[in-house]
């Protein structure tokens, strides 16, 4: 049986980003973890993600997606423009 919770390197794996990132998004609520470490309050968590969360998480992610705005291009400048400091 495959194990129902991934590790944040996993994640990271998952959608092409840094490990650092997957931990802003648990530590800003976007996706949940549980702390599986043997004691409780150990300096150093454990933390794990449920295919739940994880579902949940893409869900909330692929809904906001549709509605972003794409970024803008740079500002072309008109040739009537001299650029005396380039």
């Amino acid at each position: 049986m495959p194990n129902p919770y991934l590790t944040i390197a996993e994640i990271a794996a998952r959608f092409g980003v840094g490990e650092r990132t997957v931990g802003g998004w648990i530590q800003d609520g976007h996706l949940k973890a549980v702390d599986v470490s043997r004691k409780l309050g150990s300096r150093k968590p454990r933390l794990r993600i449920s295919d739940e969360s994880l579902r949940e998480f893409e869900r909330l992610r692929s809904a906001t997606a549709s509605t972003s705005v794409a970024p803008r291009g740079r500002k072309r400048r008109s040739a009537e423009v001299v650029d005396l400091f380039p």
